[in-house]
């Protein structure tokens, strides 16, 4: 009530004139007071709520001590015959943590729980007195409130996506979004913000099972075996992601092909029909091999419907405004992964994991019909095969080597970065006594630098630097973080570089879809096929990389200096291959040298 209150004296004192920036600015204002306000009141209930519980667990105590005291007083034991019992109260004390002390006393204590005792034959009262523990109470408050807190911030990140959408839709140009759609002017034909909303829905059922997907095999675990050997338990632990990541590298390649000849939103629709059905299966799946495979079915949707995604923010979009689409798209997907992981944990926790599944079915139905009636249905581009171009400075080359240098000397690289947020930080903060609240509150600053400082950059650095330029920059600076961290190690650098990460990661793959776009192989297979092609590398790198990361980890700080090096390797190297550094002698040369470094190092 508040809020609707906060937001009609804003509407009316502070001038909009019903512009979508200053309208989207009106509402985010007034979510976030309404959140900030709401901490004051929720820290007194939960101060009081715990003051309460401690308190009643301070009476369970003493009435069971009283039973023991009143016993001896009825036995003809004087309270001045009961000495030494501090160590037998303390004890009774440290079994719970809400209390701090129990003493017998001669009369009760101002703010401790007292029980009177009975009177001993002298006729001398007595009074057992537990003092509440205010540290218990404190941490608890505390670490409530910031639950509150993080709550609070990630309610207002889903708020804003879905306020961009809604705005997108209600305030943009009325379009016709279901008939077939002609853009092969490569005009900007769509409202920004129905892309993004779009991407973050979809992303929010994607990701909505991370947190409980591999527990859910432990708990329907049975042994399997194979040809009379028994599948390792670790191994089958591995087994359902690995599946879904190894199909969805195969149709992410078939995407291609298909969003070449049926258009992104056919190809998504009937990706998401897939995902759907091997979200229910996975509900009903009780043995591991039937949950392996609906995993699996999950993995066939999942390439064709997230490349078809991909897909969409190019296809709506002027080169000009490409790198605010695709970016604000980027941005989309990293807010949805970190509301969904949470929010995911917690539908588990209230319906089980199969509950969970069939929610989650749901949730994909609704993303569908979302898709279906608000996406835009553009024809795929007439992408004739066309001879490739030659290079801005007049040299031609027989085979145009700057696609597989992408993939070799870009996209190789970022994924073992990204293996610092997935892997490296978690385990390496743990060590160092990190409570997992703390690890998760650094992966949501993560999510927020992402979507919120990245994704606003991109657009401005796409101007000043090309992006040939620009993703090797990007790599340099990250290898040069990763190699000072390596000398000198601290959780809070740790932190940061993880932050450093999440900027890069607002700004990395837009730039990857202009850098790919602009090449002369996109040019002559057509950019759906290119990008189905990057697609099939990139989900089969995702795969080993994890493996490959944990190796070289074995050797600590050295291992992530070397990564630190490789990584530098392939930057100054990308930059020679696209002219960014002018260097001499033939470009194929250049790739060879390079490999055969990178292969010695390792």
């Amino acid at each position: 009530l508040i809020g609707m209150l906060l937001f009609e004296l804003l509407f009316h004192f502070i001038p909009h004139n019903y512009k979508e920036k200053r309208l989207r600015f009106l509402i985010m204002l007034t979510i976030i007071a309404v959140s900030l306000a709401s901490l004051l009141p929720s820290y007194f209930i939960l101060n009081s709520g715990y003051r309460a519980l401690s308190r009643d667990v301070a009476q369970s105590l003493l009435l069971q001590s009283a039973d023991d005291i009143n016993d001896l007083l009825s036995s003809g034991v004087y309270y001045s015959d009961m000495k030494d019992t501090d160590e037998y109260f303390n004890g009774r004390a440290s079994s719970s943590d809400q209390i701090s002390s129990i003493e017998l006393t001669d009369e009760p204590v101002p703010g401790g729980v007292s029980q009177i005792l009975d009177t001993d034959g002298e006729g001398k009262e007595g009074c057992l007195t537990a003092m509440v523990s205010e540290s218990f109470i404190k941490g608890k408050v505390g670490t409530a409130v910031i639950n509150t807190l993080i709550t609070s911030i990630t309610a207002i990140m889903i708020s804003i996506e879905i306020l961009i959408f809604l705005l997108g839709l209600l305030i943009g140009e009325r379009r016709e979004r279901r008939r077939m759609q002609d853009n092969s002017s490569h005009q900007t034909i769509e409202e920004a913000g129905l892309v993004r909303g779009i991407s973050f829905f979809f992303s929010a059922f994607r990701y909505m099972s991370v947190a409980f997907m591999s527990i859910v095999l432990a708990e329907i675990y049975k042994p399997v075996s194979v040809l009379g050997h028994q599948i390792p338990y670790e191994i089958l632990m591995s087994l359902p992601l690995s599946g879904q990541v190894f199909i969805s590298m195969i149709t992410s390649y078939l995407s291609g092909l298909v969003i070449h000849k049926r258009g992104w939103k056919k190809t998504s629709l009937m990706g998401m029909i897939f995902m759907m059905a091997g979200t229910l299966a996975s509900a009903f799946a009780k043995a591991p091999i039937p949950f392996i495979l609906a995993q699996m079915l999950v993995g066939t949707g999942l390439g064709f419907a997230k490349m078809g995604i991909d897909i969409y923010a190019v296809a709506v979009s002027s080169e000009e405004d490409m790198p605010a689409y695709t970016a604000g798209a980027n941005a989309g997907i990293i807010v949805g992964f970190s509301a969904s992981a949470a929010l995911g944990a917690l539908i588990a926790s209230i319906f089980g994991y199969s509950g969970a599944y069939i929610v989650m079915t749901v949730l994909g139905l609704a993303v569908f019909f979302l898709i279906l009636s608000f996406g835009m249905n553009v024809a795929p581009q007439d992408e004739k095969e066309e001879k490739a171009e030659d290079d801005k400075d007049g040299e031609t080359t027989g085979i145009d080597l700057r696609f597989p240098a992408y993939i070799l000397f870009i996209i190789i690289p970022y994924f073992f970065i990204m293996m610092f947020v997935d892997y490296f930080f978690p385990v390496y903060a743990n060590s160092e006594g990190i409570t997992t609240d703390a690890i998760g509150y650094v992966m949501l600053v993560y999510g927020i630098v992402t979507a919120y400082i990245g994704t606003p950059l991109c657009p401005y650095l796409t101007k000043k630097m090309s992006a040939s330029s620009l993703m090797p920059v990007i790599l340099l600076i990250l290898a040069g973080s990763f190699f000072a961290f390596s000398i000198h190690n601290f959780v809070i650098v740790a932190a940061l570089i993880v932050a450093l990460i999440g900027i890069a990661d607002g700004i990395m793959p837009s730039i990857q879809f202009m850098y790919v776009y602009d090449l002369p192989f996109s040019k002559k297979i057509g950019f759906s096929k290119a990008l189905g092609i990057e697609g099939f590398f990139s989900s089969m790198i995702g795969a080993a990389a994890p493996v490959i990361f944990g190796v070289v980890m074995m050797y600590g700080n050295g291992g992530l200096a070397l990564v630190a090096a490789l990584i530098a390797v392939c930057a100054v190297v990308f930059m020679l291959l696209n002219g960014v550094i002018k260097g001499r002698g033939n470009k194929k040369k250049t790739v060879a040298a390079a490999m055969v470094i990178i292969i010695s190092a390792s």
